[in-house]
């Protein structure tokens, strides 16, 4: 026989080393290949965030975003827990960072950890992080405490107050969420308190009106008293995800001298409305507090 060509043998050979490595893949050889990029299961906005919670859980956030092609869910209820790891995104990568870094308005990237159980049944869905990468801090730090509702020297007690209107610029966030509404007497003046689920307050318009009006009907709200403050909030919601309210009580006779019924009249598309009866057209004041975020309207007797 003769001997084969030389490009024959070089085929041979070629041949016989891709047999013997094939076997040895065969025998348990693996090939290494750097890890699939896992696409997150949620990105967007911490509208809530809450500390502890069942199960030795760390944290719960609501999440809220919007659905694109590479996330699974536009919301979300996510348990983070001690296995969890929290990332801050750098300019060269990411980094690792406490629980303590989370704040509400962050807009963030999650993985789950594992399959959501009930997921089609669920909305929003509710998951356990494995992964939260921090994307940007869409809020800034929070500001100084003040514990309760009566402030300090700043705010002196004896005030004329205006007529006029008064507003403030809403951030750029979505809906901050209204839990509370309450009033009370002070020494020289009634109280009306806005509380908000959030760090900071919406944007606002306080103001005057002839009669008060539902928002969507347009129809009178009766509410008593003699002048009617409305009380206009945005962005903001006053209520869940399931419909119910958030604040409990729509209509509240107050039992004040000056202040004497407050109700609720909007609670659509990112705007909030309140009207505060009074027993006539008087001065009065508005102030931001802090640690919670609350909006208080004073009225002078």
């Amino acid at each position: 026989m003769r001997p084969a060509p030389p490009v024959r043998q070089a085929f041979l050979r070629t041949a016989l080393l891709s047999g013997l490595l094939g076997a040895l893949a065969g025998c348990g050889a693996t090939r290494q290949e750097p890890p699939p990029k896992e696409m997150p299961d949620i990105r967007g906005v911490i509208t809530s965030l809450a500390h502890g919670g069942k199960d030795g859980a760390a944290a719960t956030l609501r999440i809220a975003g919007s659905k694109q092609a590479d996330t699974r869910y536009d919301r979300a209820v996510v348990t983070l827990t001690a296995a969890t790891r929290i990332y801050q995104r750098e300019p060269d990568g990411r980094s690792l960072v406490p629980l303590e870094s989370l704040r509400l308005g962050d807009k963030v990237e999650v993985r789950f950890a594992g399959p959501v159980p009930g997921s089609s049944e669920s909305y929003p869905v509710q998951a356990q992080a494995a992964e939260v990468l921090i994307l940007v801090h869409l809020a800034g730090a929070a500001p100084p405490a003040v514990e309760k509702d009566e402030v300090g020297d700043a705010y002196p007690a004896q005030f004329a107050g205006t007529r006029e209107p008064q507003e403030k610029e809403p951030p750029d966030r979505l809906p901050l969420t209204l839990r509370a509404v309450r009033t009370g007497p002070q020494e020289h003046f009634d109280r009306v308190v806005f509380e908000f689920d959030a760090d900071t307050v919406p944007g606002y318009r306080v103001e005057y009106i002839a009669q008060p009006t539902h928002c969507g009907s347009g129809l009178p709200a009766q509410v008593g008293g003699k002048s009617w403050l409305q009380v206009r909030f945005h962005p903001a919601q006053a209520h869940n995800e399931e419909g119910g309210s958030t604040v409990g009580t729509l209509q509240k006779r107050t039992g004040l001298r000056i202040v004497q019924e407050i109700q609720e009249v909007c609670d659509f598309e990112g705007e909030v409305t309140w009207i505060i009866g009074l027993d006539g057209r008087r001065g009065y004041r508005v102030l931001d507090l802090a640690n919670p975020p609350r909006v208080v309207v004073d009225v002078p007797r």
